[in-house]
């Protein structure tokens, strides 16, 4: 099941979103920043038969990011929402964009590289 998420779901949300923090460093940001009921943003989430989070995805003006821990969720389902959209770029990890690809006409995957800093020791202050 998909559904538009509310505050109600945000300690749930947070403890998904947090089992990979940089991956979702955007979707924790802007949720943190500009809540559920901004004009400009709408997240929705997919859920399993027990209630636990399959996959979310968040509508920041004309971007979406999608985020799935296991990528095991409604593909289809969610790009066709996305499709709804005159969106300008979804993204998310290589290998779930690679499978959404199919879903989005002429999209061009593009690959980004983070970098996480796990000691301050190799900081220059």
């Amino acid at each position: 099941m998909i559904r538009k998420l509310t505050q109600k779901d945000n300690k749930k949300l947070m403890r998904y979103v947090l089992k990979e923090p940089e991956i979702n460093l955007f979707i924790i940001g802007d949720i943190e920043n500009y809540g559920y009921e901004s004009d400009f943003q709408t997240i929705w989430g997919e859920f399993d038969s027990n209630n636990n989070f399959k996959a979310v995805f968040v509508k920041f003006y004309s971007f979406f990011i999608v985020y799935s821990a296991e990528n095991n969720f409604a593909q289809e389902e969610v790009a066709a929402i996305i499709c709804e959209y005159n969106y300008e770029a979804v993204s998310g990890k290589l290998e779930l964009m690679e499978d959404l690809k199919p879903y989005f006409k002429n999209a061009e995957i593009n690959s980004d590289y983070f970098a996480k800093l796990d000691s301050p020791k190799y900081l220059k202050l």
